[in-house]
């Protein structure tokens, strides 16, 4: 298509917001585009086959090539384009004087000084209803032009926006599920100091106001409602899988004496320690009992706290991340 940008009823598009657009089938693994700098910001779509951005220096030999995708890179940034061999492009390519300023800024928080997105099946669709129709006003224009113009440029730095939200959502989330774990890990490291809330937060930088705000959204307990849940599960342990008496084991879990850990226990599983431990232990006449049993009998999951549900759901979603990290590397 003409590079030269047409005129739209006496506006002259070099003043106004789209500058080139061209769509069509490449084949860069035979013809490939050198690197060059663009006067203009460039949305380049591949929604069909494969390609990658030759950046500055020799062609590169073997090029990691990756579709669909879109790429969104500002004025004056070297590139040119590169394919693998026998694998054609299906591209659509825009110029644009200008895009949203929140665009603007997530293109100068990357690292690599522009940005990539690949293409959902939806999103591909609209890439392509987008390039009939802004096709069509660029060869024959009409007085609907430049909206046409500035809905595809609003369309297609919305799908690069979008994106740009869920991962700060994602790195919030990181961020507040980290504070949680290293408060939870602080708690255990002092288990048996019977360490405050208060400390807990100066132990995790945070105050105490936000350590209780951040546990009351994401787990929906106080802190302390999490720590006595974590020390009586501590306590039901070590009254499973040990010998120990109850005072020896009140203190290892943080209680003074073992009649406050004894109201605690059955205040939250409604049954005594001497009936859980009972219920729990081998027969002492059966084995050696000095201290630490040496087949611990296995803990029962009934008692799993809302914490170790918590963190159970916050690896799942760390691993289901790693998994599409791994996928667009």
């Amino acid at each position: 298509m003409n590079s030269l940008a047409p005129v739209i009823f006496g506006i002259n598009l070099v003043n106004g917001m789209l500058q080139f657009f061209t769509t069509g089938e490449r084949d860069f693994s035979k013809q490939a585009l050198e690197p060059a700098r663009r006067l203009n910001w460039e949305f380049y779509a591949v929604i069909e086959g494969e390609c990658a951005p030759w950046l500055e220096g020799p062609p590169p030999a073997n090029s990691k090539t990756t579709g669909p995708v879109m790429w969104l890179f500002p004025p004056y940034f070297i590139h040119g384009w590169t394919g693998r061999d026998d694998v054609k492009s299906k591209v659509v390519c825009l110029h644009y004087l200008s895009v949203p300023q929140q665009l603007k800024d997530q293109v100068l928080k990357s690292k690599k000084g522009y940005l990539m997105v690949e293409l959902s099946k939806n999103e591909i669709g609209m890439i392509r209803h987008l390039a009939e129709e802004t096709g069509r006003e660029y060869q024959s224009p009409t007085t609907i032009s430049l909206l046409v113009f500035e809905k595809a440029l609003l369309a297609l730095s919305l799908v690069f926006l979008k994106r740009g939200i869920r991962e700060e959502v994602a790195t919030l989330h990181h961020d507040r599920e980290t504070k949680i774990w290293n408060a939870v890990e602080h708690f255990k490291s002092n288990l048996h100091r019977g360490i405050k809330v208060s400390d807990i937060a100066r132990l995790s930088n945070v105050s105490t106001s936000y350590l209780r705000q951040l546990f009351h959204e994401e787990i929906g307990l106080s802190p302390k409602q999490c720590f006595e849940q974590i020390r009586l599960k501590k306590a039901a342990e070590l009254m499973s899988n040990t010998n120990q008496t109850l005072d020896v084991i009140a203190s290892t879990c943080g209680y003074n004496v073992g009649t406050e850990l004894s109201r605690a226990f059955k205040r939250h599983f409604n049954i005594s320690p001497d009936a859980w431990r009972r219920s729990h232990l081998p027969d002492p006449e059966d084995k050696e009992f000095a201290g630490e049993v040496d087949s611990p009998m296995p803990f029962d999951r009934h008692f799993q706290t809302k914490v170790d549900k918590y963190f159970e759901t916050v690896e799942k979603g760390l691993a289901h991340r790693q998994r599409k990290l791994t996928k667009t590397e």
